[in-house]
């Protein structure tokens, strides 16, 4: 895909714990962590010694993820009570460089679609890797229980619609 990819949190989170990040570059040419999302992730996570914070910091470092200052944030999207000034920034940077918002949190794929921001997540990230042969079905699974194991959340029936694309990739 050829639109810049727009990294919230939590992807960036369990992608990082799952280690497959180095891989994403793959799919996207340009994926890119706004500054308070960095300062989230990668600052704090380094304070309290999270593992998946020093490897997304080395990513940004070896130029697979870059970091970036959002110019301005959307007013409509500050009129939205049910966004952080993080979500905001993902979502305003994504519609600056017609790019895709990578977040698995509903309020911000809702906002995206109210304004035409096209969205991924997680699992997009991931079922793309097997699509392209990067991972196998079997890598993908034992991918997810990972992410799952490490605390990301997955509802019993999204496991089983995971499971049933994963039988015709």
């Amino acid at each position: 895909m050829n639109e810049p990819s727009i990294f919230d949190a939590t992807p960036l989170i369990y992608l990082g714990k799952a280690r497959i990040l180095d891989k994403i570059q793959l799919l996207s040419r340009r994926n890119i962590i706004p500054t308070r999302i960095f300062e989230g992730v990668v600052s704090k996570g380094k304070q309290r010694g999270d593992a998946d914070a020093f490897y997304v910091e080395e990513l940004v470092r070896c130029g697979l993820l870059e970091v970036q200052e959002v110019p301005e944030q959307r007013q409509v999207l500050k009129e939205n009570q049910n966004l952080s000034p993080a979500d905001i920034d993902v979502l305003s940077l994504a519609h600056q460089l017609r790019g895709r918002a990578i977040t698995d949190d509903q309020a911000v794929r809702l906002a995206a679609a109210i304004e035409n921001i096209p969205v991924g997540g997680t699992l997009s990230i991931v079922l793309g890797l097997v699509k392209r042969g990067e991972i196998t079905r079997q890598e993908c699974r034992q991918l997810i229980e990972t992410m799952i194991e490490q605390g990301w959340y997955c509802s019993v029936s999204m496991y089983a619609r995971i499971l049933q694309k994963l039988d015709f990739i």
